[in-house]
């Protein structure tokens, strides 16, 4: 059933217009609302271009250049540059007397790692330790502390290769003892 005030369909026995809320009438069916056809626009007729002017070409002259301008072709000639400051002192650029270049100081880091793993903890610890200090030497260009870094770093590692086996033998020979294995 349509409503008689808005049009819109609504379900039969409906008591209120789903479109408007009012009643949608005593019963009557009211027809529906014509339906929106779009006009049809009338078909184009032809039409002249509309005339082209021709405009004449500007005629353009070169500005005159800046007065704060260098002239084109006139520059200035640049005086030569200054003569250079001659040759270096003596013994300018060479590392002082007895330093070494960094490419022949040892480390001994793995002697270092070897013997604190293998052989005695304590003093490959320290040998790890002049290791490093060799590397900060050369890094900071003290060469003459990098030398005693690395001979210290060689030093500590051989004791630890020579005092290690040794303390480990006299260490198992007194276990040995205790036990009672040589009455």
């Amino acid at each position: 059933m349509f409503c008689s005030h808005c049009g819109v369909n609504n379900p039969d026995g409906a008591r209120f217009c789903a479109g408007c809320g009012k009643p949608p009438g005593a019963g009557a069916a009211a027809p529906p609302p014509p339906q929106y056809q779009a006009p049809v626009p009338p078909p184009p007729q032809y039409q002249p271009p509309p005339p082209q002017y021709q405009q004449p070409a500007p005629q353009y002259q070169q500005p005159a250049p800046p007065p704060y301008a260098q002239p084109q072709y006139q520059q200035p000639q640049y005086a030569p540059p200054p003569p250079g400051y001659g040759a270096p002192p003596p013994g300018y650029g060479v590392p002082p007397m007895g330093a070494m270049p960094a490419a022949n100081i040892a480390t001994h880091f793995g002697l270092a790692v070897v013997t604190m793993i293998l052989c005695c903890l304590p003093l490959g610890a320290f040998s790890l330790s002049y290791a490093q200090k060799v590397k900060k030497c050369v890094a900071a260009g003290d060469y003459a502390g990098a030398q005693d870094a690395s001979r210290k770093a060689k030093l500590c590692a051989i004791w630890g290769m020579i005092l290690g086996p040794i303390v480990t033998t006299l260490y198992v020979l007194t276990a040995y003892e205790k036990a009672g294995g040589f009455r």
